[in-house]
Order: C-alpha cells, then structure tokens, then sequence
C-alpha cells in the first residue's frame, strides 16, 4: 500500500498557516460559550453550589473528562470564561481543518484543493457524520464538537500515513469523551485485525502502539488526577 504524506516544507507551512488562520477566523465568527467551561469554574471553585445535593453539581464534578481540567487550569490563570471557550472554538477549528485538509490531499494530491475543501466544509458546515444524535461543527456542546473533530484529524492521519500520532490521538480521546474514544479505538483495532488475516498491507505496528501507549500514559494520569481533583470536594 502506497502511503501519501505531506513531505514538501513549502506545503507543511501553507497548511500550517492556514490552520492558524482557520482557528482564529472561527474563533471570532463563533465565540460560543462552551458548557465544558462550566464545569471548570465549578472544579476551579469560582461557582459555588448552595444546595449540596443539586444535580448539576454532581454532573460537573463527576464527569471525567480532560476539557473541565484544561479549563479548570486556564481559568486559575485569570483567563475569563470567554477567553477559555473561544480557545476551544480555536482549538476545534483547526483539529477539523488538517483532518480535512489531510484527507483530501490524500486523495486528491494537491495542498490548494485540500485546503478549499477544508475551508468550504468548515464555512457551510458540512460534516461528515453524527452520532446516534446530531452535532454541528461549532456549537456550544463542547464534548461532541471536540471529540468529533478529533475523529476527523486521527482519519485524516490514518490517511497521510502517520500512525504514531494515530496511536496517540486515539488514546488522547478517551479521556476528552470515554464513549467516542473508545468507538475509534474499536474502530482501529477491527480495521488491524482485518488487515492481519484478510488484506494484508504493510504496516508499522510498533509504530502505531508506541504513539498509543504515550497517549494512553496522559489518559491514565487525567483519570487519576479527576479522582484526587473530586476527592477536595466530597
């Protein structure tokens, strides 16, 4: 199997550049106040709930997900609530930007027409999927944009050949939404056993699990992290 990768610098900085352009463009267009930040305020201890048995108290506390520590870091460091849901925005954008772009180029071979695409999909918001529930590409529900746009970017590096980050951003997943992460790594795993005993293409396994087990090593840490974080508020 022939892998395509981006291996021209000219290119690697078109795509790179435009990226940052694509993050903050949406960032201003679609400054949405993110419910994961929410939670960071709460774990951050600057939203203070009376009633010790309310809901939405156990909802943020008991949710693991690396998004409410990220936020419940920023926001220590004086960020506004804003300024931490326009990161995300940020953030999101560009994830979807070169899973798209990569995808494309894969394909098609050509960095200009992977790049259009990429901005036409994310302008008309045109994605490429939902769940078992519908989600747009910039929204306020944090966990399902995020998540899905990673899913683009890990199909996008699948694409372009590099499995070390492959490996990685799919255990990244896990600990930004359990349920999706886990669906891709399924994915992934089904795909390889396939590919054992049925196609048999060239590919670098050590490669794939080593990017893996780095990612999986940061999980492991946010979930522990997550039980000594609520442990301060029981």
């Amino acid at each position: 199997m022939k892998i395509i990768t981006i291996n021209n610098l000219t290119n690697f900085l078109i795509i790179f550049v435009s990226a940052l352009f694509v993050g903050y463009f949406f960032m201003q267009v679609y400054p949405f106040e993110q419910r994961a930040v929410d939670a960071g305020m709460v774990l951050a201890k600057l939203v203070n709930y009376p009633d010790q048995i309310s809901p939405m108290r156990e909802y943020f506390l008991k949710s693991w997900t690396s998004i409410h520590q990220l936020s419940k870091l920023l926001l220590n460091l004086n960020w506004s609530f804003l300024g931490v849901s326009k990161l995300i925005i940020f953030l999101t954008a560009i994830i979807y930007f070169l899973g798209i772009t990569l995808t494309i180029n894969s394909a098609s071979r050509s960095t200009v027409v992977a790049i259009l695409i990429a901005l036409m999909t994310l302008i008309f918001q045109k994605n490429f999927g939902d769940t078992d529930y519908p989600s747009m590409i910039f929204s306020e529900h944090t966990y399902g944009m995020l998540s899905l746009a990673i899913v683009t970017f890990i199909f996008g590096l699948l694409f372009a050949g590099s499995l070390f980050f492959t490996g990685f951003f799919a255990a990244i997943l896990i600990s930004i939404h359990i349920l999706v992460g886990i669906w891709i790594n399924g994915i992934i795993i089904i795909s390889l056993i396939l590919n054992k005993y049925f196609f048999k293409y060239s590919i670098n396994y050590k490669t794939l699990i080593k990017g893996f087990a780095i990612g999986i090593i940061l999980t492991i840490i946010s979930f522990a992290h997550h039980q000594i974080l609520i442990s301060d508020f029981i």
